[in-house]
Order: structure tokens, then sequence, then C-alpha cells
């Protein structure tokens, strides 16, 4: 299935300049746009609204006390993330070549240490997964901007790639808070909790979405639970938990640090 159908189903507009009914190019990275699907299939942005515009609409995490208490919450487990998942891919990939390390301002770079990949090629899973490392990239690097732009691209492949596991619903999630749809993040982790109540990941970002809402209640009933069950699971040793380690003692923490008060 090709990545171009993930979005709504609105027409892009027309790269800056070209006729309507002429060829089309993304206008962020020049490639040929085809199909009638909103984001670029080759670096992921939103054709439909050129990324100023986007960030225009969409309120910064810094406008305002309670988003930005939410933003800094959320970025508990966005922090485990980077360090677990992020960083050692980064380190395992190769350079781009000199003419594309470096974008123009304001423009995305090619998705992926190597340029022109192709989100079409992939399965609705593995393009999800690869826009989620660009995402969580962006954010590693202070880039809100990019990662807000990709991220709606990122939650609508999670979302095609339905039904999720575990881990999936988890990345959702993620997703969702950076782009700061804390209440769809919290659903999320909570309807995966219904069918697998007691899993670490998915009781964490339950808590780091309510908490971001400044739902105190909720957030203390995930995070309290964690905390009860943490020594339990951990001995289950779960495919995911073997897999993200290093995230274990990060939740843990986190949901720590939230009950004794200096998160809420």
């Amino acid at each position: 299935m090709r990545m171009s159908n993930v979005a709504s189903s609105s027409t892009p507009a027309a790269s800056p300049g070209a006729p309507g009914s002429g060829p089309r190019f993304c206008h962020a990275c020049g490639a040929p746009v085809t199909g009638a699907g909103r984001f670029c299939t080759t670096c992921g942005v939103d054709l439909v609204a050129p990324p100023a515009a986007a960030a225009a609409e969409t309120p910064s995490p810094r406008d305002g006390s309670g988003a930005r208490l939410g933003w800094v919450v959320a970025a508990f487990l966005l922090v485990a993330i980077i360090l677990v998942v992020v960083f050692p891919i980064l380190n395992q990939s190769v350079a781009p070549p000199a003419d594309t390390a470096a974008a123009p301002a304001g423009t995305a770079a090619p998705l992926g240490p190597a340029p022109n990949v192709d989100l079409s090629t992939m399965t609705p899973r593995e393009a999800a997964e690869r826009l989620f490392n660009r995402v969580m990239t962006a954010v590693a690097a202070g880039n809100d901007t990019e990662a807000r732009n990709f991220a709606p691209m990122a939650v609508a492949a999670y979302e095609l790639a339905e039904p999720l596991d575990v881990s999936g619903s988890f990345d959702l999630s993620l997703l969702k808070a950076v782009n700061l749809d804390y209440q769809g993040a919290l659903d999320t982790a909570e309807q995966a909790l219904t069918q697998t109540p007691d899993h670490l990941f998915l009781l964490s970002a339950a808590g780091a979405a309510a908490a971001a809402m400044e739902d105190r209640e909720r957030a203390e009933l995930h995070y309290s639970r964690l905390l009860e069950i943490y020594d339990e699971q951990v001995a289950l040793q779960l495919p995911e938990y073997v897999e993200r380690p290093g995230l274990l003692p990060e939740m843990r923490r986190e949901a720590r640090v939230y009950l004794e008060g200096e998160g809420g």
C-alpha cells in the first residue's frame, strides 16, 4: 500500500509557481508529487499547508504556562526514548553525502541517513517506525518545528498499521504527545491498557499524558500502578522490555518524581 494514501482526502496544494494542472513538486524537498496524498512520500512534509502556516496554526509549547508545563512533563518520557532508541540509530547510520548534509533554512532534509527514501516502498509499519525515528531525532536535536511537522504523518502511518502491538501503541501515544495532542496520547495508551492492563510502557505513557493535561488523579492512578507492579513486570522479561531495557528505570524514575510532587 502506498504511503501517499496516509492522511486526509484533501487534495494537496500545487507547489508555489506550479500551474494547477501541470506537474507538481514538494515545496520542501523538490521531489515530484504523485497521487492525491497529503504528505510528500520523500521527505514527509505536509503538502496541503506549508510548514510556516502549519506551525502558525499549532500553539508553541512555549506559548502559555499551561502548554509549557505539559511539554515539560511529557518530555520526561521523550528523553528516555531519545536515549534508548534514537541515539543507537544515529550512531549506526551512515553520514549523508556532502551535497545533502545541510538543507536550506526552512526546508526539511531527506528522510533518514540516505536521501530520497520513498515511504511508498515500505509496509505501513516500516514507514511508521521510520517516521517515528525521524520525529524523535528532531526532538533530540531540539528542533520542535521539524518534530511537529513530521508527527502528524507518523501518527497517520501508525493508524494505518493498526491493529498495533504494545510497542506500536506506546510509540503512537508518544507521537501524539509530541504533536501536543495529550488527550489522544492518553486515549491511545488507556485503550491499549484494556488489553494489557499492567504493561509498564503503557502505564508510563498514560501517566505522562495525564500529567501533561494536568489531570493529577489519572496521572497518579497510572504512575502508582506502575510502581506497584514494577518488579513483578520486569521479572517477566517480556520481549519489548528486553529490546528497550533502558526505558524501564527511566519510567520508574519519572513516576517517582511525579508522585513526590515535583511533576505536578
